[in-house]
């Protein structure tokens, strides 16, 4: 791996536009089964990030893709108020903060996404 150039950032556009969001599956123990979450958009990320509380209820709300947490006959049959009562209702309070780790993790936070490069002159 070398250093990016503009030429070479052209010529991967199609590939890099194409990229989709990242999944990965997960086991819930408190509910015996499995869920899966993906990477979400950054406005969400960037809104979640942005709440003085509840940022991680929002985050595994939005980031957990099956079951669709947001699905409206869940949110009534599970009587939530709020959106993001289901997510307090589904999972333990430590689930939910390693739910929300791992979708920082998928995008980019707290992971070797990123590395420094150290040249000595």
């Amino acid at each position: 791996m070398g250093k990016l150039t503009v030429a070479e950032l052209l010529q991967r556009k199609e590939t890099i536009k194409g990229q989709g969001q990242d999944a990965v599956t997960l086991q819930v123990e408190s509910l015996a089964g499995e869920i899966v979450i993906t990477q979400f958009p950054n406005e969400i990320l960037g809104e979640a990030m942005s709440k003085d509380s509840g940022s991680d209820e929002y985050a595994v709300l939005y980031g957990v893709s099956e079951p669709n947490l947001r699905d409206k006959e869940l949110q009534a049959a599970f009587a939530c108020t709020e959106p993001t009562d289901i997510v307090n209702m589904l999972f333990k309070l430590g689930e939910i903060k390693a739910i929300a780790a791992e979708l920082m993790k998928l995008s980019g936070y707290g992971g070797r996404s990123v590395k420094r490069v150290d040249e000595t002159l």
